[in-house]
């Protein structure tokens, strides 16, 4: 594999540590379904980034290194506060897989493109614009 499919999947595997630790932050913020929710997200988040870390080793022997520690963009008072976190960090991951998914080996894309899609889909869920897929189309 080549050193840019190292560094997309290095991006990935970064992007889902990041929107994990948003799940682990806030979710416990969170009551009911919704907590349910975020810690099926946090799982996901954390399989993928375990997957990218793999796949990074094997284009060039090395894996990220991941932040130790991370920020909140914005203090977390109640739901809705936590609900932004997730919805921005579900839509942040989305567009770090559109900006890479080209640089990744083709075996590699449809699954990834999958993995996409169901974050997104993650961001819609938690209220994100779901932009130009939103409306059903009659």
């Amino acid at each position: 594999m080549s050193e840019e499919a190292a560094r997309a999947w290095a991006r990935i595997a970064e992007a889902e540590s990041a929107a994990a630790y948003a799940h682990s932050a806030v979710g416990p913020r969170l009551s009911g379904a919704e907590r349910e929710r975020s810690l099926s997200d946090l799982a996901e988040h954390r399989r993928q980034r375990d997957r990218a870390g793999v796949k990074q080793f094997a284009a060039d022997g090395s894996t990220a290194a991941l932040p130790s520690a991370y920020r909140l963009p914005a203090p977390v008072r109640n739901v809705d506060d936590a609900r932004d976190v997730l919805r921005g960090a579900e839509s942040r991951l989305t567009a770090v897989y559109a900006e890479v998914i080209s640089q990744l080996p083709a075996q590699d894309r449809d699954e990834t493109i999958g993995v996409m899609l169901a974050h997104g889909a993650r961001a819609v869920d938690w209220g994100a614009d779901p932009g130009p897929w939103g409306p059903e189309l009659d």
